[in-house]
């Protein structure tokens, strides 16, 4: 499915086919998204198809999905190209916003694959935390291997408290 416009693309069997995909797939933001695509198009039988698979996945009893827009953000965040410059600017967001699901977004991208940031993102990410007081976070990376480079922003943003 394209997530380029939120539009599905293709002729309706092939809207259909991957709506009836869902099905089997585990209940996350993603498919839940899908699903509602899939629910809103103008063809009866994609959003028959998008019914039978909500009807399936219902069947397994999954988990609540709790979407807030905070969720959303943290969830998407690094779907972004990174001339777009939107992942360190939905990190500094979610740092200045100070809210509790804010910081418990932010901990759980710093539990994440760390290494695999850009060195230049990752700087930002720790600036941000620095210049809204987030020191434990920012002192918590300290105990990952992390790569040399990402070490010294570390350190230099770790004699800025």
């Amino acid at each position: 499915m394209d997530r380029n416009d939120g539009l599905m693309r293709g002729s309706r069997e092939q809207r259909i086919s991957e709506m009836r995909s869902l099905g089997d797939a585990d209940w996350n933001p993603d498919i839940l998204l899908y699903l509602h695509i899939g629910l809103l198009d103008h063809s009866e039988n994609v959003r028959s198809a998008a019914l039978e698979a909500l009807l399936e996945i219902s069947r397994r009893r999954p988990e609540p999905v709790s979407i807030s827009p905070v969720t959303l953000l943290s969830h998407c965040l690094f779907d972004w190209a990174v001339s777009s410059g939107n992942t360190p600017r939905i990190f500094r967001f979610l740092a200045e916003l100070g809210t509790t699901e804010a910081d418990e977004a932010i901990e759980a991208i710093m539990e994440g694959p760390v290494e695999q940031l850009r060195n230049e993102d990752f700087e930002k990410f720790m600036c941000a935390l620095a210049e809204n007081g987030k020191r434990e976070t920012v002192k918590r990376l300290s105990n990952r291997k992390i790569s040399t480079t990402k070490n010294k922003i570390l350190r230099e943003v770790l004699e800025r408290f």
